[in-house]
């Protein structure tokens, strides 16, 4: 099945983080030029699914380059929930949660475990 629509986001999007590392094998063979993901992420306001599509993503990521894609780069989207033209304040696309009554950011434990593991591959270098 195409979409079988196990895991959606809350846009209702089909969650599939492991394709990533076609779409980048795909593009080297066709450019040959290095890579830098720029915005890859999901609307999860409950960080239901968050956690889960970031190992995914890294471990897609860590499969191209092991099949000699040169990605120089990884940023998540996003750092912190945003305005969405099409949405406003929400769908909740961040690894920070803004109350946008207070203005104030709380981490979420996906953006605890990422920050972690951050670390841990920045110490073993």
């Amino acid at each position: 099945m195409h979409n079988e629509n196990a895991k959606v986001s809350d846009l209702g999007w089909d969650l599939h983080p492991d394709h990533l590392q076609y779409v980048l094998e795909r593009l080297h063979r066709k450019y040959k030029l290095p890579l830098i993901v720029t915005e890859n992420g999901l609307a999860d306001a409950t960080d239901r699914y968050r956690k889960w599509w970031l190992m995914k993503t890294l471990m897609a990521l860590r499969q191209a380059m092991d099949h000699d894609v040169d990605v120089q780069g990884y940023f998540h989207w996003s750092l912190t929930d945003n305005f969405e033209w099409a949405h406003g304040k929400w769908p909740r696309f961040g690894l920070a949660e803004i109350d946008y009554v207070t203005g104030k950011r709380t981490l979420r434990p996906s953006g605890v475990w990422y920050g972690q593991v951050i670390n841990k591959v920045r110490s073993a270098k």
